[in-house]
């Protein structure tokens, strides 16, 4: 079953292999795998995004937070 799941992502936009900041897909060459803890099955590869990736992730969750934290639920 975990393959056809892991298949039928594969076929969606669902897996991606590559790193979402700022609401864009960025890409990088390195990449690591993913396992299943259970069965250790390899379960896919991702990007493994380095310093600079992951100061620009931080400064933009910030500033989309300085938006988002005066968003309420309409009732």
């Amino acid at each position: 079953m975990q393959c056809h799941l892991r298949q039928l992502a594969r076929g969606m936009a669902l897996f991606r292999s590559s790193g979402y900041i700022g609401g864009k897909w960025k890409d990088c060459d390195a990449k690591f795998s993913v396992y299943n803890p259970a069965t250790g099955q390899e379960l896919g590869r991702v990007a493994d995004m380095g310093r600079i990736d992951a100061e620009e992730a931080v400064n933009q969750a910030y500033d989309a937070f300085k938006v988002w934290k005066n968003v309420t639920t309409k009732v």
